[in-house]
């Protein structure tokens, strides 16, 4: 019983990863834009704050919640969305650091005893900063090189 809540809890955490870079990726990946001049600030609050709530809050009953309304309304609302989530090497890396951030929670509290339900915002938070790190160096890294060619081209 206990993998099954594990993967439900996997199933979740991807599921809001799945919203936040849709969101992320429709306001060109800046955070205040999200959340200071979203559109539908109601999507937020169906699809990220409720259903963290009910995952902390709900304890066992959260498996009902996620399998009977939550997935149907994701499916519900992707397949009513004009911009879908495109899946360039950003959102990849995103979904990367997510996947190994859960991995790596999963196995630390599933060695615990002490741990009773597994955390959903760490992974999440972890996998934003990463990523936008990894985003900075690579920037950084492609200004580097333009310089030196355009130095190279002046020569």
């Amino acid at each position: 019983m206990s993998y099954f809540y594990l993967f439900t809890h996997v199933a979740f955490t991807f599921a809001l990863g799945y919203y936040f870079m849709s969101a992320m990726q429709w306001y060109s990946y800046k955070i205040e834009r999200v959340v200071f001049h979203f559109n539908r600030y109601d999507w937020h609050l169906y699809f990220f704050i409720v259903p963290i709530f009910v995952y902390y809050l709900s304890g066992l009953y959260f498996v009902f919640y996620f399998y009977i309304l939550l997935i149907p309304t994701l499916v519900l609302w992707y397949r009513k969305l004009d911009k879908k989530l495109v899946f360039t090497a950003r959102i990849k890396r995103f979904f990367g650091f997510l996947a190994l951030a859960v991995v790596f929670q999963d196995i630390l509290c599933f060695m615990s005893s002490k741990c009773t339900i597994y955390g959903v915002i760490m992974p999440l938070l972890f996998s934003y900063l990463a990523s936008s790190l990894y985003e900075k160096i690579l920037f950084y890294d492609y200004k580097k090189r333009l310089s030196k060619n355009s130095l190279q081209m002046e020569i």
